[in-house]
Parts: C-alpha cells; structure tokens; sequence
C-alpha cells in the first residue's frame, strides 16, 4: 500500500530494515515460530529449539513433508476427485494445505488452472477495478482487498509446495472455514462496489455526472 500511495523509497527502507529486526526478535521469542522457519530453511539459526525436533520429519517438517508427498504423487493430471490418499496423513487438508490436495487429485494441470483464476482476480482487481476508481480512496481499497485475496492464494499454494514456511493461512474461496469466508465475502463484495463506480461502468457515469453537478452548483 505504500509503494501504491507513492511512499520514498528511503523510508520505506527504513522501515523494511526495523520490520525485519521485529521479525527475528518475534520468532526467537517462540520456539514454535522459530522451529517452523528453521524446518523450512533446514538451518539451525536459534539456541531456543531442540535439533532432533526441527530436523525430523515426523515431527516440525511432518505437514509440509505430507504435503509435498500429496503435490507429487498429483503429477500432471491428478489422481482423480476425491480419490485423494493423502488427505488421510496431512493435517489439515481442507484448510491450511487445500492447496496440496487440489494439486494431488486434479494434477499440475488443475493446480496451475486455480492459480490462474487468482492470477486473474490480481489483473482484473489492479488494471481494471483499482485503475478506474472514481477517487484515490477506491483506488486504495481496491488494490488492498485485491492484494489481500491474492496474497493469501499464494501463500497458500507456496507452504503446500514448501516454496515457502508453514503458516496456517487459509486459500481464499477454496478453503473450509466460516470466519475466513465470510470475510473473503465480503472484500469481494466492496469490490464488486468500487467495479461498479469504476470508470467505463454505468454506475460510474452517473456518480460522476452526479459530483461533477453538485460541484458546479457551489
């Protein structure tokens, strides 16, 4: 959002480097954020976790290893729906690592389809919805919500594929939740708003042939 508002690179630096110092101090404040990052990377990096946890993959590295199983055995076309075998092993399977699931029964194919409708949803949400906003503030809140479903995609879709560490964050409009769809609801429901006003839409003809008629009788 800062880069989007136009923030210096100087002091988006600046704060980069102190979110990154907040980070580390977070995870060596918990053994279990901290056995999580070291897991992934496979480094040793904090005095405060035990070596035979982090490194076993019965243990940290279980979830993402049965998760990596599950994108594996998918290959290109999948094992077909609902006939995952995994789901039965990995933690979670319809929440934090849907991902790995959809890649084992529908393939690479069916993986690379759903991350392409997000692909979508980022286009669609910046260079049409955000670009053609009414005003600064629907452009802000377009590119906010957009980068926000589409973020937690990807995050999704990258622990499941160990591209990135375990987090525990939900796919947008694919995983099992009530909170977390609710909430995806209603980002996309104010969207659906700023699209409405946008410009090129119906909608944003007449509420800019209504401002501009309400600054002219000032």
């Amino acid at each position: 959002m800062c880069l989007i508002g136009r923030v210096r690179l100087l002091h988006l630096s600046g704060t980069g480097a102190l979110v990154l110092v907040l980070a580390f101090a977070f995870l060596a404040s918990s053994p279990e954020r901290a056995k999580r990052l070291e897991a992934w990377t496979g480094v040793k990096m904090f005095s405060n976790t035990e070596e035979a946890e982090v490194f076993d993959d019965q243990a940290e590295g279980y979830q993402a290893r049965q998760a990596r199983i599950a994108v594996a055995v998918g290959g290109l076309t999948g094992v077909g729906p609902g006939k995952s075998v995994q789901r039965d092993f990995l933690p979670a399977p319809y929440n934090d690592f849907i991902f790995a699931i959809i890649a084992e029964e529908y393939g690479l194919l069916g993986a690379t389809v759903l991350l392409a409708l997000f692909f979508a949803l980022l286009f669609r949400g910046f260079l049409r919805i955000a670009r053609g906003a009414p005003d600064p503030f629907g452009l802000f809140l377009a590119a906010g919500l957009t980068t926000a479903l589409v973020l937690y995609g990807f995050v999704n879709a990258g622990v499941a594929s160990g591209l990135l560490p375990v987090t525990g964050l939900p796919m947008p409009f694919v995983s099992y939740g009530g909170s977390s769809t609710v909430a995806t609801g209603l980002m996309v429901g104010i969207l659906l708003n700023v699209a409405r006003h946008s410009v090129g839409s119906p909608g944003g003809t007449t509420a800019r042939a209504s401002l501009a008629k309400r600054r002219g009788s000032r």
